[in-house]
């Protein structure tokens, strides 16, 4: 395993977990999916839910690398 420096964009990148990413996306795009099927979609709306979920979800795993 390399070691990877606490300060570099990657170490960021890692901190964030963008594995977990698709717990935030999911739920986001099931609504935004009914929304359609429901007779029509807000996109605006529906790209800030999504960019708030994943500021929520990388906010959280951050945290939890610190509690």
């Amino acid at each position: 395993m390399t070691a990877v420096d606490p300060g570099s964009f990657r170490a960021w990148v890692l901190a964030a977990r963008p594995q977990t990413l698709s717990a935030a996306f999911v739920p986001v795009a099931v609504g935004t999916a009914v929304a359609h099927v429901a007779g029509g979609v807000a996109w605006l709306p529906a790209l800030a839910a999504l960019l708030g979920a994943f500021l929520l979800q990388i906010g959280t795993n951050f945290a939890n690398d610190v509690f």
